[in-house]
């Protein structure tokens, strides 16, 4: 359980201290943390959206959350329930990812 509220804490902090955009490095990259095989900085790519990253972060690992998805933009929060998107449902979900966004997958 401390996991978790540590995770939820982090996500909620993240934004303001970490994403500026003047910073060149932050400005091209996206960052998936949480429960994939490879959390970390990656590059944005052109038309880069959030199952995407989840794909390119190596996927999920046993246990993660995929209903309760997060990304975080600024001071915005959004979710993604992957498993409703990937049986066809909410695709409006799976957005366009923008340079300094945060995906958190619980």
């Amino acid at each position: 359980m401390l996991k978790r509220r540590t995770l939820l804490f982090f996500a909620l902090c993240l934004p303001v201290s970490c994403l500026s955009q003047s910073d060149n490095s932050v400005s091209k990259t996206i960052e998936i943390t949480g429960k994939v095989r490879n959390p970390g900085k990656y590059e944005l790519r052109d038309q880069m959206r959030i199952a995407d990253a989840v794909d390119i972060a190596g996927g999920f690992l046993d246990f993660a959350n995929t209903r309760k998805i997060m990304l975080i933009r600024g001071t915005e929060r959004r979710n993604f329930n992957y498993r409703d998107w990937v049986q066809g449902k909410r695709s409006e979900e799976n957005i366009l990812l923008e340079r300094g966004d945060v995906i958190v997958v619980p």
